[in-house]
């Protein structure tokens, strides 16, 4: 399915107008769509001494061992990986093969070379290819414009520091 597909185009009217119609929200449903900024600031007041871009967590593991001492091992291997158009049409074969013939254990242990194999890529990659029509697109620009610019800060001050401390605001700045 294509983001100018018009049944894709309708529900993201729908969550549009839903969004629209709510401030801060934790619908569980909708969670995804919730705004960054609500967990960093009440009342437009920051409540949290640090942020991070969400692709930076060696900069969150760096900081929590600089104000706690407890060193963490964040490691980013969440992304979602999806297959390439080209490989698609093997994957279902691949995957009854390797279920059917492969013990648990030697499937277990190829499994995360097979995601990070050329037959697969990031699916976050594409995420800039998806547009869809002009007024959801205002929309979005202007419902997480707030995200936007918390983002913008974060990725600021790690560029301008090397020793990648996080971006701090006073509590009651």
């Amino acid at each position: 399915m294509r983001s100018d597909d018009p049944r894709v185009t309708a529900e993201a009217r729908t969550i549009c107008h839903w969004l629209s119609q709510r401030k801060v929200f934790s619908d569980i449903h909708y969670i995804h769509f919730a705004r960054q900024v609500d967990y960093s600031q009440v009342d437009g007041a920051r409540v949290v001494s640090a942020i991070f871009p969400i692709d930076r967590t060696d900069a969150l593991a760096g900081w929590i061992e600089a104000e706690t001492g407890l060193a963490l091992d964040i490691p980013h291997d969440h992304a979602r990986r999806e297959p390439k158009a080209w490989s698609r049409t093997a994957q279902p074969a691949v995957r009854h093969l390797a279920r059917t013939l492969l013990p648990r254990k030697v499937r277990n242990g190829l499994y995360p070379l097979w995601m990070k194999s050329p037959a697969f890529a990031t699916a976050s990659d594409r995420y800039g290819d998806i547009r869809f029509d002009a007024s959801t697109e205002d929309f979005i620009s202007e419902f997480y414009a707030d995200d936007a610019a918390l983002y913008d800060e974060a990725c600021e001050a790690l560029g301008k520091r090397p020793d990648a401390q996080p971006v701090r605001k006073r509590r009651d700045a």
